[in-house]
């Protein structure tokens, strides 16, 4: 990502790892059921966006400088 950002070009990149995403990224795009529910800075990636998006309650902490998203409870996925 440092020589994408170093040579001044765009990247569109899909990740469902919000902690990764917000360490890499500049701008973000939230769907919800298949439709634009946020974009914008890293001030979109918060606890009410997360939870309405994906139905998990988080922490979001910032960490030397970087946000950290930290799920509340166990995921479920079976």
């Amino acid at each position: 990502m440092e020589e994408v950002r170093n040579r001044n070009i765009s990247t569109l990149m899909t990740i469902h790892d919000l902690s990764l995403a917000a360490r890499y990224c500049d701008k973000f795009a939230m769907l919800s059921n298949g439709e634009l529910y946020a974009a914008g800075g890293p001030e979109i990636i918060n606890q009410h966006n997360i939870q309405t998006v994906y139905g998990v309650k988080v922490s979001v902490m910032n960490h030397r400088g970087r946000k950290l998203i930290i799920p509340e409870e166990p995921l479920n996925y079976f």
